[in-house]
């Protein structure tokens, strides 16, 4: 019987396909399904372990180039009525309110090397710990500039798009790009303390090509950007962009930019396809966070691989079912032929 602990655990979430339920482990590990709970219970994991993985990945030099990108993921819980800090919330994988436990993550994406790299995450519970996702979002970013991140953007949705956070970007002389929501109030030059929404400003040829500078009620000068957006359905949706960095004067280049925001969606989408970081069943909060730090270690390992190999996260993954089935065939093929 082996004896679980957090390396066993993650390479479980790695190998597995479908089934990463404790009881499923207990059975491949031979031991009792009360063990697996105990493990996942009282062995707290926090998300200090994924730095201390991830450090050596990003030297100091590629810390001062790129993006960090701010955003968070839903983990679906919708069918569980009983697990600890699973709440109501909206899910934009589900474009509804569904019941999940929210992740906030840091991410840093390197062009020069391609590599898009969780740098921390934090569990919203604000029954536990009386913390918003904007709280967390920002105790994040403070600890990636103690860590020597510097890079050439910071980038994040709407949703984050507070007051505090821009504040807490410009005051560390570092240069945002994000969505606003349409209704933000804004004044043109000369006309400061005279509000309109973003979305009623007039638009020419050429500020759709350069952008509008404009003051950004309790923040100050910024440029906006108006980008549309093909929707489904062949409609059209109209969002409103903005930066700190007043010399952005290309709309192209402002979409090369907000680009690499989805980076972070094309983390968390294999996160979830790939780990089972959203089929844990066990109820206590605890268990829930040890699973999901274990889960996204098992995507780090998947990455690691497959950058050593120069192949996609989903083709490591593929292989160790690839190999597993080639080694049954030529097994039974010399059992028959013998």
């Amino acid at each position: 019987m082996c004896k679980l602990n957090p390396i066993l655990y993650t390479q479980y979430l790695l190998a597995s396909f479908g089934n990463v339920t404790g009881t499923y482990l207990a059975g491949i590990i031979e031991c009792s399904h009360d063990a697996v709970s105990d493990f996942l219970r009282s062995h707290p994991l926090k998300p200090r372990a994924l730095w201390d993985r991830v450090k050596k990945l990003i030297p100091l030099e590629s810390r001062r180039r790129g993006a960090l990108i701010l955003d968070d993921t839903v983990l679906d819980k919708d069918y569980s009525e009983k697990i600890e800090s699973a709440t109501r919330q909206w899910s934009g994988n589900a474009h509804k309110v569904i019941t999940g436990i929210g992740v906030v993550h840091w991410l840093h994406y390197d062009p020069v090397e391609d590599d898009y790299l969780p740098i921390d995450f934090r569990i919203w519970d604000r029954a536990r710990d009386g913390k918003t996702k904007h709280d967390h979002a920002r105790e994040m970013f403070q600890k990636a500039m103690q860590r020597g991140f510097c890079p050439d953007w910071v980038l994040f949705d709407a949703w984050y798009a507070s007051v505090g956070l821009l504040k807490l970007i410009h005051r560390e002389d570092l240069r945002f790009f994000c969505r606003i929501k349409s209704n933000r109030q804004v004044s043109l030059p000369g006309q400061q303390g005279i509000y309109q929404r973003v979305d009623a400003l007039e638009w020419t040829e050429e500020t759709l090509a350069s952008g509008q500078q404009v003051w950004l009620k309790a923040f100050g000068w910024v440029k906006v950007f108006r980008i549309v957006r093909p929707c489904s359905g062949g409609k059209e949706e109209e969002q409103f962009h903005i930066t700190n960095h007043l010399a952005l004067d290309s709309r192209e280049e402002a979409e090369t930019i907000l680009a690499d925001r989805w980076k972070i969606e094309q983390y968390h989408r294999e996160l979830k396809q790939l780990t089972g970081v959203e089929r844990c069943q066990a109820r206590k909060q605890r268990s829930q966070r040890n699973h999901i730090a274990c889960a996204i270690l098992a995507w780090l390992n998947l990455f690691e691989e497959a950058k050593r190999r120069t192949i996609t996260v989903y083709q490591v993954k593929e292989r160790l079912l690839h190999d597993y089935l080639r080694h049954q065939l030529m097994t039974l093929t010399a059992e028959v032929c013998s």
